[in-house]
């Protein structure tokens, strides 16, 4: 059901970047009914947050490391197939 809100709530949000702000209020009001208590929509919210950047991160530091691989592949000096 909370997967199920945040997909509508995005949906209707694709004008805000990242649905930032938008996303975490939804969560809030959503786990207040379900008896879970507001801090703990907030928490969902910023610990998936956090994940998100956490494989950012990680998907950034590849990518860097590959164009560094591919650079210094150009840069060795070849050698004459015989």
């Amino acid at each position: 059901m909370i997967e199920a809100v945040g997909s509508g709530v995005r949906f209707a949000t694709f004008l805000v970047p990242g649905s930032l702000g938008v996303l975490e209020g939804a969560n809030t009001g959503l786990f207040v009914p379900l008896g879970l208590g507001a801090s703990a929509g907030l928490a969902f919210s910023l610990v998936r947050r956090a994940r998100q950047a956490v494989w950012i991160g990680l998907g950034l530091l590849v990518l860097v490391g590959a164009s560094l691989h591919a650079k210094t592949a150009d840069a060795a000096p070849r050698r004459a197939v015989q």
